[in-house]
């Protein structure tokens, strides 16, 4: 489920992903894009990683469900599913999933390009190029969700 309103826009260029075709899913490689919209360092490759590293307290899982679900089939799609800055910022994204195969046989899948085609920091928080600057702190999670977590706290 999106977000409700969007604040600031703020996404300039490549922000790709390529992960591995099979579960658990890990992150081959992130583009240079990806890696500062989402707040991680350019040094630090992120593979070995999931893209739970940008889950949070607005990730549905049902959403995470029907995009696994749908690159199942092995065709190229489009999503929307809301996600969040290494420091915590949630953002709107649509993605285009592609899968990638081998060579000339559609048979060996060898990974998925994920690209983002639209991302909007929802409403009331800051940009994550205001927070790199030191503009402004890490936002809070709402009242009864735990810091990265998508269920309520005990």
């Amino acid at each position: 489920m999106p977000l409700i309103g969007h604040g600031e826009c703020e996404w300039k260029g490549d922000m790709c992903v390529l992960i591995e075709p099979t579960k658990p899913n890990r992150i081959l490689w992130a583009s240079r894009g990806w890696k500062e919209f989402c707040g991680f360092p350019l040094h630090d490759s992120l593979a070995g990683h999931t893209l739970g590293i940008i889950q949070g307290f607005g990730t549905d899982p049902a959403d995470v469900a029907r995009i696994v679900e749908q690159s199942l089939l092995g065709e190229e799609f489009d999503a929307h599913i809301t996600n969040h800055t290494a420091s915590g910022i949630p953002f709107d994204q649509v993605i285009h999933v592609k899968p990638l195969f081998a060579s000339s046989s559609e048979e060996a899948l060898t990974g998925f390009l994920v690209t983002t085609t639209h991302a909007c920091v929802a409403s009331g928080f800051a940009t994550p190029a205001k927070v790199r600057k030191g503009e402004v702190t890490k936002p809070k999670p709402p009242t009864g969700l735990s810091e990265n977590s998508r269920t309520p706290l005990p």
